[in-house]
């Protein structure tokens, strides 16, 4: 871990934590910008907005894997998706660009110390790799690789974590 990594703070409920999920399934049919988090349907994710929505602070610690964008902030506006498949290769180009992204936000916030990988194959090639570094393995990690078929289990760790 590099001098300037450090854990998050151990007992926020909030900053502590992170999921990465799928951004599968985006809306084609608008012209304008719209926020990652109001922008794909697949997966788990109309689940996890129905949870996470007027909830900022715990939206914020959610981070969608986009073939197209590759990592996005749920608030970040992006125009509709074009049909772009997630194949193992687009996961490797789009790797570099999110550790640096995430080696970053880790850097000011904190690593977090729980993790929930949302992320069908082969999506979760863009994060896996991150945690693998020296030191910044959290504390739990469970990657769910169907996780529209497991919401039962996707929110009885949110209900442990005490997230609404």
């Amino acid at each position: 871990m590099t001098t300037s990594m450090r854990w998050a703070d151990e007992n926020d409920p909030v900053a502590g934590r992170m999921i990465f999920v799928s951004a599968t399934a985006g809306i084609r049919d608008q012209d304008t910008l719209v926020s990652a988090w109001n922008l794909y349907q697949g997966g788990c994710l109309p689940q996890l907005r129905k949870r996470l929505d007027g909830h900022p602070q715990h939206r914020s610690r959610v981070r969608l894997v986009s073939a197209e964008y590759g990592l996005l902030h749920p608030d970040t506006s992006v125009p509709p998706p074009s049909i772009r498949e997630m194949t193992e290769e687009l996961a490797g180009q789009l790797r570099p660009q999110a550790r640096t992204m995430l080696l970053e936000e880790f850097g000011r916030y904190g690593l977090p110390r729980e993790v929930m990988l949302l992320v069908e194959f082969p999506y979760h090639h863009v994060v896996k790799d991150i945690f693998r570094l020296p030191g910044m393995t959290p504390r739990t990690s469970l990657g769910i690789p169907h996780p529209a078929e497991h919401w039962t289990l996707i929110a009885a760790v949110l209900d442990r974590w005490g997230w609404p």
